[in-house]
């Protein structure tokens, strides 16, 4: 079996650096399973081809590709170390690591993750991209997680607002 896949692609490039793709796709019922394996590559191409945007955008290197779905941002040396993008969520923790070098330095720590993860989901909604439901989850428990160690230290003593309504 073999299988046909046609795809056009048309990117139209928007006003503060978003980008739109239209995707054109017309696949012959022979040989799915190939069919899906290219659109997948295609997929996993689409976001390295974002993240290599806000690399170039924001002067930053990647000093390490991992395979765990975790992140660091080392912020004067602006170098992150992050998961190769090939989907939404390795995306968003690509550009959670890179929200922290364009943001700086922030204390006390939860408020710096917090702005972090906004900065990576309004990226996503600049670019026209949904923001995954379990992403949401997983920020909103990490930074719960980081109040509640900045509580046991005694290192803050009131949450502010934003923060308060996101967690919660």
């Amino acid at each position: 079996m073999s299988a046909t896949l046609v795809m056009m692609v048309v990117t139209n490039t928007v006003g503060c650096g978003g980008i739109k793709s239209l995707i054109l796709l017309s696949i012959t019922f022979e040989g799915r399973n190939e069919a899906r394996r290219k659109l997948r590559k295609y997929m996993e191409n689409k976001y390295t081809v974002i993240a290599e945007k806000l690399l170039v955008e924001h002067n930053i290197t990647v000093r390490e590709y991992r395979k765990s779905m975790t992140g660091r941002a080392f912020i004067k040396e602006r170098q992150i170390i992050v998961p190769h993008p090939t989907g939404k969520i390795s995306l968003l923790i690509f550009c959670h690591e890179v929200g922290h070098i364009v943001i700086g330095e922030t204390k006390p720590r939860f408020l710096e993750e917090y702005l972090a993860e906004k900065w990576a989901m309004d990226y996503f909604h600049k670019i026209g991209l949904r923001v995954p439901r379990t992403y949401v989850a997983r920020a909103k428990r990490y930074i719960s997680y980081k109040v509640r160690q900045a509580k046991r230290q005694g290192l803050t003593k009131s949450l502010g607002q934003e923060v308060y309504h996101f967690i919660k």
